[in-house]
């Protein structure tokens, strides 16, 4: 089967993939800067973080709070790598994957990531758009997290 009769006859995967994306694209386009924008300027500085556990919560409202918080981080951990190939800002997104999912070094590869120049400026050239200050930048050089 040659590629263009395949197109043809799988075309319904292609409308369906097309306006996934398109849909993925848009909610990235609201929810990442709004939730970008509500984090402090000095949310990355700390060497380290505790993660949101149930204790915190009655188990009954605990439990549902966290496997929900970490199901809506795999999908937008999932959503920003299709990103990276699709349209939307794939980066960003799943910058914020990370910061809704609980895993062991989670907020070292966050400081990591947030530590680069270029993810660095992308987030504050958001931040300075809406009248934000800057994320301060984490020092990452020679420290563990």
């Amino acid at each position: 089967m040659l590629p263009w009769d395949w197109l043809q006859t799988h075309s319904e995967i292609l409308w369906a993939t097309g306006v996934a994306s398109a849909v993925v694209m848009l909610c990235g386009i609201a929810v990442v800067p709004w939730i970008v924008l509500r984090l402090p300027r000095d949310y990355f500085l700390p060497p380290r973080r505790h993660p949101v556990t149930p204790e915190r919560f009655p188990l009954s409202v605990g439990l549902p709070l966290l496997v929900a918080k970490n199901f809506l981080g795999v999908v937008l951990i999932l959503a920003g790598l299709a990103m990276l190939v699709l349209p939307g800002q794939g980066l960003l997104t799943i910058i914020l994957g990370l910061a809704l999912t609980n895993f062991p070094g989670k907020f070292a590869l966050q400081r990591r990531l947030v530590g680069h120049p270029s993810v660095l400026n992308s987030l504050n050239w958001l931040r300075r758009l809406f009248g934000r200050a800057p994320f301060i930048a984490p020092d990452t050089r020679g420290k563990k997290s």
